[in-house]
């Protein structure tokens, strides 16, 4: 049964129960209240039941549309994935890299081995620290920060937890 249907009735319904209400107000209704009352009461627990129906399948029906959203996103990540292979962009220190045959238009790029293990795609930003001109590689997904080339001194302020993007001149 689908959401219209059940719409079709609960709108039937709904009308049935408007004509047993306005019945009530004649004589003859009055006359045969009792049965009128149980066949009110009986149509509104049905009415209430179908109600109730609709909201579960509604509910239903959102769950199937997201449980279809994640699948699509999983073969999409699956896809993107298989474009990447894992490189050691400096002793001990691991990161994503797009493959050669797989790269097309697309610059080379590398990616953040902590980002992409839990699925996303977060390419790694070149810097040179201003002390001691360390040459890193920042995740701005992550805020993971791998030393490429000569060594992070102390004195180098920590970086933001959050950094924004600088104005273009």
């Amino acid at each position: 049964m689908d959401l219209t249907s059940i719409q079709s009735a609960l709108s039937g319904l709904a009308a049935a129960v408007d004509l047993i209400k306005h019945g009530f107000k004649t004589r003859e209704a009055f006359l045969q209240g009792e049965t009128a009352t149980k066949l009110l009461s009986e149509l509104l627990s049905v009415y209430g039941h179908a109600a109730a129906v609709q909201s579960q399948l509604t509910a239903a029906t959102d769950q199937i549309r997201d449980l279809k959203q994640r699948i699509v996103d999983a073969e999409h990540w699956a896809t993107e994935r298989s474009r990447y292979e894992l490189h050691e962009a400096a002793p001990g220190c691991f990161v994503y890299r797009v493959k050669e045959l797989e790269r097309g238009s697309e610059p080379a790029h590398l990616l953040c081995a902590n980002c992409y293990q839990r699925g996303v795609k977060s390419i790694l930003q070149h810097e040179t620290l201003s002390i001691g001109r360390a040459k890193v590689l920042f995740c701005t997904g992550c805020n993971a920060e791998l030393v490429i080339e000569g060594v992070r001194h102390a004195d180098q302020p920590p970086r933001p937890p959050i950094r924004s993007a600088r104005p273009l001149s």
